[in-house]
């Protein structure tokens, strides 16, 4: 009876260590995506900063028609960007959750591998 045990036991560990590096790489690869996503969102933001610079310049020129030539581009610009942020932050808060549901994933297999080792 002890040897079944024993064997159950080796084979929850391996079972435990299997999952957990399955969850491991599950983890790098979203901080990866995480990761990819905010530097997107970091380099779309000094794009926008950039851009907003340039229409200050502009504006201190007093230059009201190139003004108006730039505003409703950027204004649809902004428009796309606000909606792809939103869209991003979805899907950084979903990661999140994928993340935080693979922890607890994690946390029950090692309570059954514990419980098992009792």
């Amino acid at each position: 009876m002890s040897k079944l045990i024993a064997a159950q036991n080796v084979d929850l560990k391996k079972q435990l260590v299997e999952q957990e590096q399955l969850h491991a790489k599950q983890l790098q690869r979203q901080r990866t995506m995480h990761e990819k996503e905010m530097e997107k969102q970091k380099k779309l933001l000094d794009r926008c900063r950039q851009q907003n610079k340039g229409l200050e310049e502009v504006s201190r020129e007093g230059v009201e028609s190139y003004m108006n030539s730039i505003v409703g581009p950027l204004s649809d610009e902004n428009d796309k960007l606000s909606k792809e942020n939103k869209a991003l932050k979805v899907q950084v808060r979903n990661l999140e959750g994928q993340i935080e549901r693979l922890e607890a994933e994690i946390g029950m297999l090692k309570e059954r591998a514990n419980a098992g080792e009792s």
